[in-house]
């Protein structure tokens, strides 16, 4: 499953924005609609653990941003706005580790070309800073093993 779709799954868990249901039940719900809407009605037994999993590291604000819009959306219709809404949310509220890590994120980039995207480098805001931390730790790694670490704790 790819990232934007378990990003997509986890967005509203425990918000009242998704009607006080709890992480495994909104989970579902998301889920069952992305089956519904993308998956061309096939059960991905992954994406209940992977919502529940990615839930726990993304910032609160962004859950309530991104889970009134995307629950909200018709069959069809990207969630790409839904995204740039969360993101817009916390980017005016950037932490220092945001700062931190998107400096030493360039200059890995510069360091090792390729190995890193902008939105490597920028979607830190949409997490919890403990993995943020962690991702900033990956920086310092041979470039080979640079992207999968940091994508291991920031996503795809």
């Amino acid at each position: 499953m790819c990232w934007r779709s378990v990003f997509l799954a986890t967005l509203c868990l425990g918000m009242s924005a998704c009607g006080g249901k709890s992480t495994e039940g909104t989970c579902s719900d998301v889920c069952a609609k992305n089956q519904r809407c993308r998956d061309g009605g096939v059960v991905d037994t992954d994406c209940v653990p992977s919502c529940i999993s990615m839930a726990n590291r993304v910032r609160p604000e962004v859950f309530q941003v991104y889970a009134s819009c995307v629950l909200g959306l018709a069959c069809g219709v990207s969630t790409d706005s839904c995204l740039q809404a969360a993101y817009v949310r916390v980017s005016g509220s950037t932490r220092a580790i945001d700062t931190d890590f998107q400096a030493a994120c360039e200059g890995a980039r510069g360091a090792c070309p390729g190995t890193l995207t902008d939105d490597d480098c920028r979607k830190s805001v949409l997490y919890l800073e403990t993995y943020v931390t962690q991702a900033k730790a990956c920086l310092s790694r041979p470039c080979a093993e640079i992207q999968g670490c940091v994508r291991g704790f920031l996503g795809n």
